[in-house]
Order: structure tokens, then sequence, then C-alpha cells
């Protein structure tokens, strides 16, 4: 082990004064540097000083040092979690390692224990310095997975309470604090239970840096950083990322759905009901995408939950496991109408090579499936369809509708005759009603008074 020099140094972070130690193994030469991020309110003397101890003694340069508003550093609001300042800190703190003559600038990694374990991820995934990064019992937080665990409404109504603290707190700049910890059922606590109080409010970690409070606001913090996901979309190690090729991520991801599911509960998602809740969302164009790509992001790291959540979305089940008669119904009128409707030995063969099936077959055997045993036999009608003797028609298209394609509307106008096209140059699955002024106008006016727009209007994305 290495005998080590321990010194307590100072980090400038724009107008924030960081305080920290920075522990150099002895001798000469330059060596590896390590800076460290630790657990929700905690400062440099504890969790992290110990590792940073420990790496020392192996060889490493370490930095820990205190976050702003905690500890030793400066910050104006003490005791108040800063998710955008924390990693800011991290910035400055790299950045220090950097400049310091026994650190070799080529050989630099981030250490994060608990929460800041996702600190961590971020900072590396966006600091081109950091070429190693260890994480211990990380927290990853997820403001996504927050809002499913809580209930939509719940987190909504949260959020608006945090905004009235907010107002409250500007106007009469009085600080609302809670407690870290604490074991008493009584008493609120941001971290309570017997467990993280004989981590923090016992004798086994106390030191005079650390206080046993919070601001009330520092709960927003924690229910709204994206530690993970943010950094996986623009991170090349991300399992999603796959080298900026996503087509050759989603086969990937659909390919191992499809040999060995992933467990949601007591449930599992496979390549179809993956596939259902990719094209769900395609229903609602770019406003979807990035619900889609996180939902596929959280897929490529192991956890389906989004994806299924998707997917169920799309099916109509509810949270007790029922469904709703969507999608029968779906079926009791496509199948009557549907043309080349499989058979039930065709139905039977793709059920037998469904590992052969191509992109989105899987989805659109299930979709299609129940038709081959439908019992009633299916209806073939020619129909002329005009609109003879009617007022003008309006009709609203999207340019990039993956549903009903802008030829299906041209195609329509046309058999009308007496009708008006509406284009509007987005994509998803209809547009009356998702704010766009352009064509929200255009149909009040015409189902208010019957004035339809001129011909070949068209509305821009």
């Amino acid at each position: 082990m290495s005998q080590v020099v321990a010194t307590e140094v100072e980090i400038q972070a724009g107008a924030i004064r960081l305080a920290g130690v920075l522990r150099v193994p002895a001798g000469s030469g330059s060596r590896p540097g390590l800076v460290l991020t630790g657990p929700f309110t905690g400062v440099k003397e504890q969790v992290v000083g110990h590792y940073a101890a420990a790496l020392a003694a192996a060889g490493l340069v370490t930095l820990a040092f205190d976050h702003r508003n905690f500890g030793a550093s400066d910050g104006t609001v003490r005791q108040h979690e800063d998710s955008a300042g924390k990693l800011e800190d991290l910035r400055h703190a790299t950045s220090y390692l950097t400049a310091h003559d026994r650190v070799d600038d080529g050989r630099l990694g981030c250490v994060g224990i608990c929460l800041g374990g996702g600190y961590a991820l971020r900072h590396a995934a966006f600091d081109p310095w950091i070429r190693a990064l260890a994480i211990v019992a990380g927290a990853f937080n997820d403001p996504r997975a927050m809002q499913r665990g809580m209930g939509v409404e719940t987190y909504r109504q949260a959020m608006i309470g945090f905004a009235q603290h907010d107002q409250q707190q500007f106007a009469t700049g009085q600080v609302e604090y809670v407690a870290a910890v604490s074991d008493d059922p009584d008493t609120e606590a941001v971290m309570s239970g017997a467990e993280p109080f004989a981590s923090y409010g016992t004798a086994r970690s106390a030191t005079p840096g650390w206080v046993n409070q919070v601001t009330r606001l520092s709960i927003r913090e924690l229910l709204t950083f994206d530690a993970a996901m943010a950094a996986c979309a623009t991170d090349p190690t991300c399992p999603f990322y796959s080298g900026g090729d996503p087509r050759k991520a989603f086969n990937t991801l659909m390919a191992s759905l499809t040999v060995k599911p992933l467990k949601v509960g007591a449930r599992e998602l496979g390549t179809g009901l993956a596939e259902l809740g990719v094209i769900s969302v395609l229903y609602e164009g770019t406003d979807g995408r990035h619900r889609l790509t996180d939902a596929l992001a959280h897929a490529a790291l192991g956890d389906g939950g989004p994806l299924l959540g998707l997917s169920d979305g799309y099916a109509g089940r509810r949270k007790d496991g029922s469904y709703n008669n969507e999608l029968e119904a779906h079926y009791a009128i496509n199948c009557i109408e549907v043309r080349n409707r499989p058979s039930p030995d065709a139905a039977r063969r793709k059920i037998k090579n469904l590992g052969s099936l191509g992109l989105f077959d899987t989805a659109d055997l299930m979709l299609t499936l129940p038709c081959a045993f439908w019992p009633a036999p299916p209806v073939r009608q020619n129909r002329t369809i005009n609109g003879t003797g009617a007022p003008t028609i309006l009709i609203v298209g999207n340019a990039g509708d993956p549903v009903t394609p802008i030829e299906n509307a041209e195609a329509l106008k046309n058999a009308l005759g007496r009708s008006v096209l509406l284009r509007w140059e987005g994509d998803g699955h209809t547009v009356v009603g998702r704010g766009v002024a352009c064509i929200d106008d255009a149909v009040t006016a015409y189902l208010v008074g019957l004035k339809a727009p001129a011909p070949n209007t068209s509305c821009p994305a």
C-alpha cells in the first residue's frame, strides 16, 4: 500500500467555492486520477472519503469534495440538492484533476456511490476526460419510473405542491426543511426507516460537516433528475446507441426478445408485445418519439416495463389485468372486411416459425391471427363512394401518417368529388385537436359555418 499525502483543497466552480480533500500517493511520476461523488446529503468525510482513502492507498490520485450547499462548500440555500449544480461541480472537479502535475489526464475516472452513481454515470457520458467509470450501489433516478410508481395524478399533484413551495420561498425568503433521515414513523423524513437512520443518524457516520436536514424542494430534484436515460441518448457506451445505428440496435433488441423475453414482474415482454408498443407510439408522430426512445433504451438495459406499458396502452389493458373491448371491436370489424384473411393452417405454420418472422411480422400476426379462426365468413362488397348531393366535404390528412397514409386521403378526395383536402405536413395519426392552429381553425370554421378552406391548403408542421 502506498503512503498517501492528504491535502485540503478548494475548487472554484463558477462563483461557488467547493471544499475538497486531494489524496496523492507519495513519490514521483503521474498517476491515474479519480473524482468521487457520493450519497444523498453525504459529505467528504463520510462514504466518499473512505473510498477515496482506500483508492489512494492503492496508488491512485483521488479527489473527494463537498457538493455545493453541503458540508464546507459554498452555496446560498444550505442543504439543498441541486442536480444541475452537482453535475457542474463534477465538471470543475475533473478539470482540477486534469491540471494537477501528479495526474495523468489520459487516465481519469469517476466513482459514484449510491445517489452519486447516477450523477457519475451522467457525468461520464458527457465529459470526454472521463475514461473509466465505477459505480457502487448506484441509484439511477428516472422521472418516468417515479411517475409510474407514484401514479400519474399523484406525481402531478406533487409537482404542483413543489411549485407552490417554490413560489412561497421566492416571496418570503423562508426555506422549508425536512429531516434527511429518521427512524421515527411520526417524523417526516426524505429517507425514513431504520436502515438509513443507522447509516447517517448514529455515531457510525457522525461528522461535524453533516446536517440531518434537507430542503423540501430537494425532493423535487430527486423526482425529476434523469440519471441514466438522458445520458444513454448521447453516450456511445449505451447498449441502444449501437454506434449511432438505431436500426441495428432495434433489430438486435428484437432478436434478443425472440430468444429470451424480458421478465416484467410476473409477465414477459417478447417480440410481439414489444413491436405492438412501438406501433402504438407511431400514432403520435414526433410527439411520442421521446417516449419510444426511452422505452427502447430501457429495454436494451434489461428493463422491459416502459415498452410493455406502451403495448398495454395500445391493447387496452387495465391495471387489474383485464382488457377493454377495443381490440375485440377491431377483430369484429376487420375480420369481416379484411382481404386475404389467413387460413387456420397458414396461421399455424406462422406460429411454428416465429423465429424466422420479419420486422413487425410478429405484431401483425397478433393483430390478424384471430381472423384465421373467426366464425363468420368475410363479406366482400363492391362499393362506390361519392359525394353526390352533399355540401363540400372536408378531408384532413397527414403527410407522415403511418396508419392511414396521405395517399388514402387523396384517393378519398378524388372518389367523393365534391370535397377539399386539408393537408398537414407533419407526422403521426390524426392532427385535429393536437394544437396545430392552422388545422384547428380551419376545421372549426367548417364545423360551425360549413366554410371549407381553399383547395390545396397545406399547413406546415
